[in-house]
């Protein structure tokens, strides 16, 4: 079988298990603008696309539930900063390194390896450093690197360039 030329890593779900203290961030910034939480199985399905999509699909599921609640765009907008502030301040309360992941990332140290995430790039770098695992790779692409995140085929053109 032929070595790969470099390795392409996702880092929420992927390499770190990161979806309590995006759950529990999320949740007290609902509460907090009076929703009601939501379940971490949702919040898993919401992950994927950024944050601000992350808070838009929360506050419809909560919408959802309770049909007498009105919201408009500019308390989205206002919730979404107010969840990246938070979860800046929360990024590895709960967050762990899944079992074997370093040790993955370790057999092909000798290989090119990245992170392409749609997380805030300062946000992953500062995960990487905490869990000791930013050596490892030699590009780290997060949500905010360019004018468009993954899955848009400029993020891929970007990778390609360095």
């Amino acid at each position: 079988m032929k070595r790969p030329d470099l390795i392409c890593y996702d880092f929420d779900g992927t390499l770190c298990n990161t979806l309590p203290d995006i759950t529990e961030s999320m949740n007290v910034v609902l509460q907090k603008n009076g929703f009601e939480a939501v379940p971490e199985k949702q919040i898993r399905g919401f992950i994927g696309s950024g944050i601000g999509k992350l808070v838009e699909r929360a506050i419809h599921y909560a919408l959802m539930q309770h049909e007498e609640i009105q919201t408009d765009m500019s308390a989205v907008t206002r919730i979404g900063k107010e969840m990246a502030e938070y979860y800046n301040d929360h990024l590895i309360v709960h967050s762990h390194v899944y079992p074997g992941a370093e040790e993955i990332l370790r057999h092909f140290s000798d290989l090119p390896q990245i992170i392409v995430s749609n997380k805030p790039e300062a946000m992953v770098r500062r995960m990487l450093e905490y869990f000791q695992i930013d050596r490892y790779f030699e590009l780290v692409v997060g949500g905010d690197t360019l004018d468009v995140s993954k899955p848009d085929p400029a993020v891929w053109e970007y990778v390609k360039k360095r």
